[in-house]
């Protein structure tokens, strides 16, 4: 064999093998999302969190989110979703 047949080969055996595998993931995200909506145990629907906590802390975690993403922001040069995170920061103070 050529290098070039071994390299078509190997790429053919890959793309089975990925195809293989991401069908089997499918299989199991469908059972796994089939089990969270049957348990009567869950406390929580699936996807779905849900805190109860007073204002005043719910507004220091949204704060607090908002001043890292205004930092990650700046990182990125990214000045006018800087701007609107400002804002919002400011609707705090």
């Amino acid at each position: 064999m050529t290098d070039k047949e071994i390299e078509k080969l190997a790429t053919a055996v890959a793309k089975t093998v990925i195809a293989a595998m991401e069908k089997k993931q499918k299989e199991y995200d469908e059972e796994f999302a089939r089990q969270m909506s049957m348990d009567p145990e869950m406390k929580i629907l699936p996807y779905t969190w849900t805190v109860d906590m007073p204002e005043k802390e719910k507004e220091e975690v949204t704060l607090a989110s908002l001043e890292l993403q205004l930092k990650q922001a700046i990182e990125d040069e990214d000045y006018s979703l800087a701007v609107k995170l400002q804002n919002e920061i400011s609707k705090f103070n």
